[in-house]
């Protein structure tokens, strides 16, 4: 075969490799980023969801009504 012949079915299987692991890559930092954002807006959430948002109020015991 002819080197241009070996140069041309290199090149083409390297550029399509090369694709691929650029998806595959860009996939997952995607993935990544996502799961950390949403983990951030549930970290954000945490203390208005459980209540402890106000802890002032808890600790000088006006938000615990005696009953």
């Amino acid at each position: 075969m002819d080197i241009a012949l070996w140069t041309a079915l290199i090149s083409g299987t390297v550029a399509i490799t090369a694709g691929y692991l650029g998806a595959l890559w860009g996939g997952r930092n995607e993935q990544r980023q996502w799961r950390r954002n949403e983990r951030q807006k549930a970290y954000a959430a945490f203390p208005e969801d459980t209540g402890i948002a106000n802890y002032g109020s808890v600790l000088d015991g006006t938000l615990i009504s005696p009953e």
